[in-house]
C-alpha cells in the first residue's frame, strides 16, 4: 500500500544498527525484509539478531524504556521545576 516502501527499508538497512521497544516489532520488521527484499534473520553470537544485507549486518536491537513514576513525582517537588512552572 505504501509505494516508497522500499525506499524506505533500503534506507533503514543501511544502518548499522536499528532500535525497537517490543520485540513484536522488531519481527514485523524482519518480516518485511524477507517478503520485500528477500533478506533474511540470523542469530550472531551473543544472540544478537542481525539481518545480512549487502554484506554486512545490520543489528537489530530491542530494548525497553520506561520511566518511574516515582521519579517524577519527586522531581516536579523540586523548587527549580515548581519556580520554572508559569
Amino acid at each position: 500500500m505504501f509505494p516508497q516502501r522500499m525506499d524506505v527499508l533500503k534506507s533503514l538497512l543501511a544502518c548499522d544498527l536499528i532500535g525497537f521497544h517490543l520485540y513484536e516489532y522488531a519481527r514485523n520488521f524482519i518480516t518485511s525484509c524477507r517478503r520485500l527484499s528477500g533478506h533474511m534473520m540470523h542469530i550472531k553470537p551473543g544472540g544478537r539478531i542481525a539481518i545480512e544485507c549487502l554484506g554486512r549486518n545490520v543489528v537489530l536491537r530491542v530494548a525497553h524504556v520506561g520511566i518511574e513514576i516515582t521519579d517524577i513525582l519527586e522531581c516536579i517537588k523540586e523548587e527549580e521545576f515548581v519556580s520554572f512552572r508559569l
